[in-house]
């Protein structure tokens, strides 16, 4: 087991309550159906597929159906998962891993070390594991139950790339008998503690418990995951009793402290809200342009636009959370200016500004935030049209490049830099939305992921940090908090990522 030497903000909240069924009003006097748990989701999943998934929505519903060779813990450590131990080669370039031998996945077949290849093979062959397709060299079958991974170098993080989210592994069999359904619909095809039951678009997933779950029977039967894109939508139906678990605005949060029945909590998050710009066409292929947007307004006033309240997040200027080793004290924090904004812009040769559109997508948050972008865009002469998608139609429709603004989020699911670096910044890699195409940043972030040291490591994502924080290919604005409303009645376990485990969730009700 290692432990991750990283962020000191990250911790897990386990909140145990206490409700006794009585007369008095409010969530206390529902009954509720202690077979089954619901779930509040701010939007819609745009697949179920671990090898396509870039929005942590997806991630939510599908860390309960399948799982990794390794996990990462709420608190950042790694843990075993499907491995029950493993071994690394003297020179860092073979990972063998043990696997557990009583897995069955949840179409009956047993799990073995051939799924693994077969889905270690599919990640990094195609989908959204741009790190594991350019670390990763081979995987190789040693027999049923053990597995060797091949690198193509050294690479510090790998234990964290192995519990990640895109390497998760699936049947090979379901995934056959799926074909092309298997993005929505990935019927048994996992070894998690729930199994896929069905997806109505617009309204809600349903998984039921598997009830021959190696590490032994889910507490709760049935789980829905319900998508509400209004968070004042979502509080009251957590209020109401409709659903039991929820993330909510801050203002709905000042009104959940007060509801009966319902607890509280704030958890930081390893998620960063983000503006970015489509980098390979005009006019935001000049550093000059993505800097005098950069000053056009202050992050802390984004936040207070998006969410009304300081406690929904924390404004940052990088995707290196404070606390970390990595995180580098000598960025520009580009505080509003609207003269330098337009001398800029002059000096970009658009002394006029221009027209422009921000694509987001139809969760209040961003709306709000893309609002504020517009009227502070206003100020230095560039009009932007506001668009709003759906998020399975916003990430297309970035992935192609026809977004020349847009806000998004990445989600940390991993705390070294290599994750948030080079897949977001080096040339042609699938999450690299705003198209950056940077030969030195380039350079650097290839040495960083075949750096071990620590020391080494630092000095070249510092330089990385810097480069990235004055071109503005993507303006961080702030690290979310997760504000949660939930029944009393339940006890679970609250992630700084992006996750939903509800295998540690249970009610806890006398009779």
């Amino acid at each position: 087991m290692l432990k991750i030497k990283t962020i000191i903000f990250k911790f897990t909240i386990i909140l145990l309550s206490l409700c006794f069924l009585s007369t008095v009003s409010g969530c206390t006097a529902q009954k509720v159906n202690t077979d089954q748990i619901k779930f509040g989701l701010g939007q819609e999943p745009s697949t179920l597929d671990p090898n396509m998934m870039s929005d942590g929505y997806s991630f939510q519903v599908a860390a309960n159906i399948f799982e990794g060779l390794l996990n990462i813990t709420d608190d950042l450590t790694i843990e075993p998962l499907l491995a029950k131990d493993w071994k690394i080669s003297d020179d860092g370039l073979i990972y063998t891993f043990y696997l557990e031998e009583n897995v069955y996945f949840h179409n009956g077949e047993h799990f073995t070390a051939s799924d693994v290849k077969f889905s270690f093979d599919r990640s990094i062959e195609g989908g959204y594991n741009s790190t594991g397709r350019s670390v990763i060299d081979y995987t190789t079958v040693i027999n049923n139950f053990t597995v060797e991974v091949h690198l193509k170098y050294p690479y510090a993080p790998a234990l964290e790339l192995f519990a990640s989210q895109y390497m998760r592994i699936v049947s090979e069999k379901a995934v056959e008998d799926c074909g092309n359904s298997f993005k929505y619909e990935p019927i048994d095809a996992g070894t998690g503690p729930y199994i896929y039951v069905s997806w109505i678009s617009g309204d809600r997933i349903i998984l039921k418990a598997n009830d021959n779950y190696w590490r032994g029977k889910p507490q709760v039967s049935k789980i829905v995951f319900k998508f509400y894109n209004d968070s004042n939508t979502r509080a009251i139906a957590v209020e109401g009793g409709e659903i039991q678990y929820a993330s909510v605005s801050a203002a709905s949060y000042q009104t959940l402290v007060k509801a009966e029945g319902i607890n509280v909590a704030v958890v930081p998050s390893m998620i960063t809200n983000y503006l970015a710009f489509n980098c390979s066409v005009a006019p935001f292929d000049n550093a000059y342009v993505r800097q005098a947007v950069a000053y056009c307004f202050d992050n802390n006033n984004a936040l207070l636009a998006g969410t009304g309240n300081e406690k929904s997040g924390t404004v940052t200027n990088q995707f290196i959370v404070q606390g970390s080793e990595f995180y580098c004290d000598e960025l520009n924090d580009y505080a509003k200016d609207v003269e330098k904004a337009k001398a800029l812009l002059t000096k970009a040769g658009y002394p006029e500004g221009f027209q422009t559109q921000i694509y987001t997508s139809n969760a209040n948050t961003l709306k709000n935030i893309a609002t504020f972008l517009q009227d502070a865009l206003k100020e230095i002469g560039i009009e932007a049209e506001i668009v709003v998608l759906e998020q399975a139609a916003l990430n297309e429709t970035i992935r192609a490049g026809g977004c020349p603004v847009f806000l998004y989020n990445f989600n940390g699911f991993a705390s070294d830099p290599d994750f948030c670096f080079y897949t977001q910044y080096y040339t042609d890699q699938t999450l690299n939305y705003a198209k950056c195409d940077n030969k030195e940043l380039n350079s650097l972030l290839a040495d960083a992921r075949a750096t071990i040291d620590t020391d080494q490591r630092k000095i070249i994502y510092d330089a990385v940090s810097k480069i990235v924080n004055e071109e503005c290919y993507y303006i961080p604005l702030y690290n979310m908090n997760f504000l949660y409303g939930y029944d009393e009645r339940l006890t679970g376990s609250f992630s700084s990522f992006s996750r939903i485990y509800a295998y540690d969730f249970r009610w806890n009700i006398e009779e």
